[in-house]
C-alpha cells in the first residue's frame, strides 16, 4: 500500500477538521498501518479517543505545530517525530486552528520531507460557512502557502454540509473555483444530532465499531443510521485516496 501523509487543515475550530481526521484515520486503517498525530498541545482529540486502544497497526502520537513564532523548528521537530514513529504507516495529521500561521512558510520543507520518506502528500481544507476569513486563508494558502506545495490532484476543499447548504461556503461561488486549482469533497449532512453527539462523546472507541454494535450508548436505529452515514463519508474519501485495490 502506498504511504499517505495527510493533513487535516482549516483555519477555525468547529469546522470539522478533527472529525474528518478521525474518519480518515479509520478509513486508512482499513488499508494498512496508520499513525494519527495530534498537533495542538491544548486539545488532544485523537489521543483522547484512541489512546487506550492502540495497537501495532493503529497508533496515536503528538507533535506540536501550533507555534507560529517558531515555525521552522516546530516543523523540524515534527519531521524528527515522523522519522522516528512513522515507520511503514500512513499518517493522519490533525492540525490546530490557525495552523496556516505555522505551515504557510514551511510548505516546501514539508513537501521535501514527504518526498524523501516516500509519502504521498495530501491535504484537505475544511471550509467554514458564511466566513470570508476562511475563504481568504484558503486562497492565500493556494497562492503561496502550505497548499501551494501540494499538487492540485492531492489537495481538496472539504465542505462540511452539516453546517449548511453548499452555496453558503465562500469557495463554492468564488471565480477561482473554476480554474481547477483544488479538488472538492463534501462531508454529508447527518440530521440526527443526538446520535452524532453520542458518537463524538464515545471515548475511547473506534468509530467503526458502530457498524458492529460495539460503541456504547447508541440504540440500534442510531447505530444503523450512523453506519450508513460513515459509508457515505468513505465514498467521499475514495475520491481522495482511490478505491481499495485500484
Amino acid at each position: 500500500m502506498e504511504k499517505i501523509l495527510y493533513f487535516s487543515f482549516g483555519n477555525k475550530g468547529g469546522c470539522g477538521k478533527s472529525f474528518l481526521s478521525m474518519l480518515t484515520l479509520e478509513y486508512l486503517a482499513l488499508r494498512g498501518a496508520v499513525l494519527g498525530v495530534d498537533t495542538d498541545p491544548k486539545q488532544f482529540d485523537l489521543l483522547n479517543r484512541y489512546q487506550e486502544i492502540q495497537s501495532d497497526g493503529f497508533r496515536i502520537g503528538s507533535s506540536s505545530l501550533n507555534q507560529a513564532g517558531d515555525a521552522e523548528n516546530a516543523v523540524t521537530r515534527f519531521g524528527n517525530f515522523l522519522e522516528a514513529e512513522g515507520r511503514d504507516s500512513s499518517v493522519v495529521v490533525n492540525l490546530p486552528s490557525g495552523a496556516g500561521e505555522t505551515l504557510d512558510g514551511q510548505g516546501e520543507l514539508i513537501r521535501d520531507l514527504a518526498d524523501s520518506m516516500g509519502y504521498r502528500l495530501v491535504s484537505t481544507y475544511a471550509m467554514e460557512i458564511n466566513d470570508p476569513v476562511s475563504l481568504e486563508v484558503l486562497k492565500e494558502s493556494l497562492k503561496s502557502g502550505f497548499l501551494s506545495a501540494i499538487e492540485p490532484e492531492n489537495r481538496f476543499v472539504a465542505y462540511p454540509l452539516f453546517k449548511g447548504d453548499i452555496s453558503g461556503f465562500g469557495w463554492y461561488s468564488d471565480p477561482l473555483r473554476k480554474k481547477g486549482q483544488i479538488g472538492e469533497i463534501a462531508v454529508p449532512k447527518f440530521a440526527n444530532t443526538t446520535a452524532m453527539a453520542k458518537m463524538k462523546e464515545a471515548v475511547p472507541g473506534r468509530i467503526l465499531e458502530i457498524r458492529d454494535g460495539k460503541l456504547g450508548g447508541l440504540s440500534k436505529i442510531e447505530q444503523i443510521a450512523l453506519a450508513r452515514w460513515i459509508e457515505k463519508v468513505f465514498v467521499e474519501l475514495d475520491n481522495i485516496f482511490g478505491k481499495a485495490g485500484e
